[in-house]
């Protein structure tokens, strides 16, 4: 997680408040993660260099297999028309 900002304007307003992330600190925390904090954009350029330095796995294609298990009853539909047509030609055919 990152926090970005510079701080919060004091009651008095002659200073900036340091920002406090408690929130993004704990998904960190819960993660397993890392916790950076950039008060301004070349923070936050060195914060991305550093999260590029940790992360560096090759990446991979995602693999999906289709398991499509519609077999079965295909044969049994053509059992049972096999089956029909059989019966129509051989025995029902012969009844009035």
């Amino acid at each position: 997680t990152i926090g970005i900002g510079k701080g919060d304007p004091s009651p008095l307003g002659s200073f900036l408040r340091p920002l406090e992330f408690p929130e993004l600190e704990g998904i960190a925390d819960v993660t397993d993660g890392a916790f950076f904090e950039a008060a301004d954009a070349q923070a936050l350029a060195k914060v991305f260099a550093r999260i590029d330095e940790l992360e560096r796995a090759p990446l991979r294609d995602p693999l999906y297999v289709f398991d499509e298990d519609f077999f079965p009853f295909l044969a049994a539909g053509l059992a049972l028309l096999c089956t029909a047509l059989l019966l129509r030609h051989l025995w029902l055919g012969e009844l009035p």
